[in-house]
Order: structure tokens, then sequence, then C-alpha cells
């Protein structure tokens, strides 16, 4: 953490709307892992790596002990992947990557959770292997997997349809623009609302998946990648920071269908971000964790986006300073904290945030020259 933002975060008010919590450590450090919210309040980490080991093995937080255990191991070690929570409670795993003969190599390769048994199966394949991919499940209960990076033929526009009663793939018309490191959100209408991402440059445009087909959707203010997009109650998605052209960006802005573009939220990140873990909490407001902020490897600063005004609040401060981890919203309501880089160091810890009565004081952020 740099100088500049540990003066900032000394002199935030001791006040804060959330806090932190040990929630143990994973039986290994992980990035690039992913964390699923099982039907029955579990929390399922499949694989990642350290270094340049992907991990086969998998593991199950029961929140209501404040402890892990080993599951079954997958049967391909891999990072960057996408794991998607089934209608019939089962998780399912795709791509990502695999480190081989000293290169990494995208997979095609897809694999099935079934938390009754515990055990992994195979699913069937899809046509392209891919990573850095985004995977939606569509209101039937069908998986859409778009973009991607594959080693020979690069950034990807390919998508797919995954039915889970008949484990095929399909292919469905391909987007406008080849991406990877965008982010896709399912919006109320049903409709996938695809943002931001890289080709040759980072992109600003957005898309939408709906009736079959995609169709142009208004261009972001700020082209991004590796950001985050999350569905707010009111219909609006929510872009937020993000690695522009020129560095990280701190904008955050909102749209839904039916307007005629994006606008910029009230008050945006006071410190340009990435990397971070975002959830949308039961409440409604949005929570940030950590991330790789101005002039920092990593930070511990949590920020809380009161939806109702647009303005953003500390939420507390994580127990380890990290980036690239998950963030996943627990069924009470508290988020699970887990893994990512902490000081370039691969983590193993993980933790809890739950809300606190603190006020929601302004984060800390650069003054302004008038």
């Amino acid at each position: 953490m740099s100088a500049l933002l540990a003066l900032l975060l000394a002199a935030a008010p001791p006040q804060l709307s959330g806090r932190f919590k040990p929630a143990g450590a994973l039986a290994v450090p992980r990035i690039g892992h992913t964390a699923t919210l099982l039907k029955d309040g579990r929390v399922l980490v499949a694989g990642g790596r350290e270094n340049l080991a992907e991990h086969t093995s998998c593991e199950l937080f029961n929140a209501k002990k404040n402890g892990w255990a080993a599951t079954a191991k997958l049967a391909t070690g891999r990072s960057g992947h996408t794991a998607t929570l089934l209608d019939d409670g089962r998780v399912l795993v795709v791509g990502g990557v695999a480190h081989e003969q000293d290169r990494f190599v995208a997979l095609a390769s897809c694999e099935l959770y079934d938390p009754k048994t515990g055990r992994w199966s195979a699913a069937a394949p899809m046509h392209d292997a891919r990573n850095v991919h985004t995977a939606t499940k569509l209101t039937d209960g069908r998986v859409l997997v778009a973009g991607g990076v594959r080693e020979q033929q690069g950034t990807l526009a390919t998508v797919e349809v995954y039915d889970p009663k008949a484990n095929t793939w399909s292919a469905v018309p391909p987007m406008h623009a080849a991406r990877s490191g965008h982010r896709a959100v399912l919006l109320e209408s049903g409709a996938v609302l695809v943002t931001g991402g890289r080709d040759v440059k980072t992109l600003q445009s957005s898309e939408l998946f709906e009736g079959g087909k995609w169709e142009a959707a208004p261009d972001l203010s700020d082209a991004r990648q590796q950001h985050s997009a999350l569905l707010l109650g009111d219909g609006h998605a929510l872009v937020v920071g993000g690695i522009a052209p020129g560095g990280l960006s701190n904008l955050a802005e909102l749209w839904r269908p039916g307007e005629p573009g994006w606008k910029l939220a009230e008050h945006s990140l006071s410190l340009a971000h990435a990397s971070f873990g975002a959830v949308v909490l039961k409440g409604g407001d949005v929570l940030l964790t950590g991330g790789e902020a101005y002039a920092t490897i990593d930070t511990p600063l949590a920020q809380r986006f009161v939806t109702a005004e647009q303005r953003w609040c500390i939420a507390g401060q994580l127990m380890v300073s990290r980036k690239s981890h998950t963030a996943t919203l627990l069924d009470d309501g508290r988020v699970l904290i887990t893994g990512g880089v902490s000081s370039g160091i691969t983590e193993s810890s993980a933790e809890i945030w739950e809300a606190a009565r603190g006020s929601c004081s302004e984060p800390p952020g650069l003054a302004l020259e008038p």
C-alpha cells in the first residue's frame, strides 16, 4: 500500500458501515478461482492457481460453522474459468486455462459438481476453448458463454449456449466485437448486457443478447476492461471501475433499456480502481472490496455504493489487503472474501464482511485543485 493511501486511510473517520472478521483459510493459496453460493448455503471454491500450478482441489465453506472442508477434485486443474449455479442445484464449470509444457493453454472442457453427492462429472465440451470469458444463466436455465481468449485465435467473438437438460452446446450468433476481460449481466427483461473488454484495444462499446441475436447498446462513457457490472434493484445496470486506456478508471455509470445512453452516477469512486470484489447486497446497495487503486499494489479499503443516494461511503477495511479475490454474497447477507493476491503473494486467507451501525463516511480521495 502506498504511503499516500496509508495517510488517507489513517485520516478516515473511525465510524464505518461495515467490518471484517476471519473466516479461516483455504487449504491452498488461490487466484483465478471461482466461489459459488450453493442452494444449501455453502460456498464451493473451485480451481485457481498458485504461481504456474493450476489447482484441481476444491473446498466448501460452511457459514454456520465458519469453517472449510475438502470436497472432490476437478478432473482438470484450471484457472480463469467460470462457475454457474444451475436451476437443479449443480454447478457448471466452463473453460479456463491450464499450464502445459511451459505455456498456458485454453480449455474447452467443462465439468459439473453435484452438491448432493459431492462429486464432479464431465459435461459436454464447448466448441471453442476459451478463458477470461463470461457465463450468464438465462431465464430458461440455459447458460450463455461469450467471448474470451484462445491462444491461436486470440480474442473471441464466438458465443455458445449450454443446455443442462440435454448436456449439449449450441452455437448462437457471435457478438459484434471480439472481447475478453468484458462483463455480462442479466437484465430484468431476460436480455444479457455485455460491456467493455479488450480486443486489440480497450472497448467502449456494449451490446445486448435478446431473442437469439445481438444488437448494439449505447457506448460506455469510459472504455474499460476488468471492471464490474451489476444489476441494481431499480433495473439499472451499474458499471464501475476497471482499466481504461489511460490507466485505472474511477467512473461509475448507469443504464437500463429504454434510456438513450449511459449516465454517470452522481458520485464516482474517489480513487481509480480495478480488480476488486463486487456484490449487490440484500438491501440493494453495492459493496466493493479491496482491489488495485491509484498508486497502490493493492488496498484493504471496502466501499459501499448507497444506491438510493448514488454516493460512496467507507464500508470497513479488509484484514488482508488484496486484489483479484472473490466476493460471494451469503444467504444471511454477509459477504465471503477468498484468496487473491496481497503484495504480489497469492493468498489462502478468507474473511467475512458484515454490516455495522457506524456512519457512512466519505471514502478517502485525492484533493483536486480548483
